[in-house]
């Protein structure tokens, strides 16, 4: 994937941090080049794990800003790298990325424009709080997971599937609980 884009700059961003560096033991990469370098290696790792990359814009906009930093008596501000990421932790992203894209999508057909957890709000309907009703469809995506441990098999979806849901009821649960906490704080 080519990341060139990220740091290029429109004429009323201002003056970008200069492309070369020299300093007394010769010729530096500046920061944009070291970070684009990064980011090529990084994301053709993940790419070559069957990883999606998704380019959230307001980051790419933070990260632009950050790498226009000024430099003052010679040296630059700049934006520290991450570590090296642990391989069981991009394996982790890989599946946080695929949580997010089915929220995305399934959220379409269960919630509203006005209320993406409609679906699970319906609980109230019953008398159940929210949350409740979301833990409930998590107890529902767990009973699949124990069939799948006793049985190896699932008839109806795979257990990746009902592990990705599990996740992402467990996430609509704990956002419903913390909306009802807040609104009890604050008498509504």
């Amino acid at each position: 994937m080519d990341v060139s884009k990220l740091f290029s700059k429109s004429p009323e961003q201002g003056e970008a941090v200069p492309s070369e560096q020299v300093s007394p033991i010769g010729k530096q990469k500046s920061p944009p080049e070291i970070v684009k370098d990064y980011l090529d290696e990084s994301v053709d790792d993940f790419e070559n794990e069957g990883g999606t990359v998704y380019m959230d814009p307001s980051i790419v906009e933070t990260v632009e800003a950050q790498l226009r930093a000024p430099i003052y008596s010679g040296v630059a501000v700049t934006v520290p790298l991450s570590p090296e990421v642990h391989p069981l932790y991009k394996r982790y992203n890989k599946f946080w990325l695929k949580v997010r894209e089915i929220r995305d999508k399934k959220g379409k057909d269960y919630g509203t424009k006005e209320d993406p957890f409609a679906n699970i709000r319906g609980a109230q309907e019953f008398g159940v709080a929210p949350w409740i009703g979301a833990a409930n469809s998590a107890n529902d995506c767990l009973t699949r997971i124990k069939q799948f441990a006793r049985t190896g098999r699932l008839e109806n979806e795979s257990v990746e599937d009902s592990m990705l849901d599990l996740a992402n009821y467990a996430l609509i649960c704990l956002t419903l609980w913390d909306e009802a906490r807040e609104a009890n704080e604050k008498g509504t």
